[in-house]
């Protein structure tokens, strides 16, 4: 059944020519791929709005009309269930596929110095099944806790296909000079994004509840 609920809400935002694409999908002729660019709760308890109606549906302040306040702050999506540990029925970065991968032999480089240098990771990615079909091998960082940020962030990814028993050793480049700024956190105080000093610890795997793969390295003062 939990199978069945991941297939209907990969199909929940199918864009045009949804339903076509759902058929063969469902039917074999093509491998889906995909992976949730959204996280999907257990239940309505586990959301972040659950038991606080001012985030929402909103609470009237005295205007006559609901104000809704984003108190959540950062702990947005899958931000949010790993920050207060709720695990979720499905999580950002899952997908599913008529056949199946492994990944091994992950190494991180950080750059000389880490922090200024690009983060560098590799990984082999392997087709175990019998059919072919795309992977999403996923990088995710967390910043040291001074930083005041969720668990993980999403800093890169590389999706790559494969045929049965095939290899392929895959690069992740995470650049801290790249506009989404991965390594960094926005300074009230210098009015710019700023690189915090401590570890930081970079995950690999194939969604952001399922990197099993870290390394840390330590951005010095």
């Amino acid at each position: 059944m939990d199978r069945l609920r991941a297939g209907c809400a990969g199909n929940l935002e199918p864009g045009n020519g949804g339903r076509p694409r759902r058929g063969r999908s469902v039917v074999g002729v093509v491998n889906p791929s995909g992976k949730l660019p959204t996280t999907y709760p257990r239940s309505e308890d586990d959301t972040l709005y659950s038991g606080l109606p001012e985030r929402y549906p909103g609470t009237d302040e005295g205007d006559g009309y609901p104000a809704i306040r984003y108190s959540e702050g950062l702990e947005m999506g899958y931000r949010w269930h790993q920050a207060q540990g709720i695990p979720p029925l499905f999580p950002f970065g899952y997908g599913l596929s008529y056949t199946t991968f492994h990944i091994s032999d992950v190494d991180v480089d950080p750059g000389d110095p880490p922090g200024t240098s690009p983060v560098m990771v590799h990984a082999t990615v392997t087709n175990t099944g019998d059919r072919a079909g795309a992977e999403v091998l996923q990088v995710y960082l967390g910043l040291p806790e001074s930083a005041g940020q969720p668990p993980k962030r999403l800093v890169g990814f590389a999706k790559v296909h494969l045929d049965p028993g095939d290899s392929a050793r895959t690069v992740v480049v995470v650049d801290p000079a790249a506009t989404h700024h991965p390594l960094s956190v926005w300074s009230v105080g210098r009015h710019a994004f700023v690189t915090v000093p401590g570890d930081h610890t970079v995950f690999v795997g194939m969604s952001s509840d399922d990197s099993p793969f870290t390394h840390t390295f330590t951005v010095a003062d």
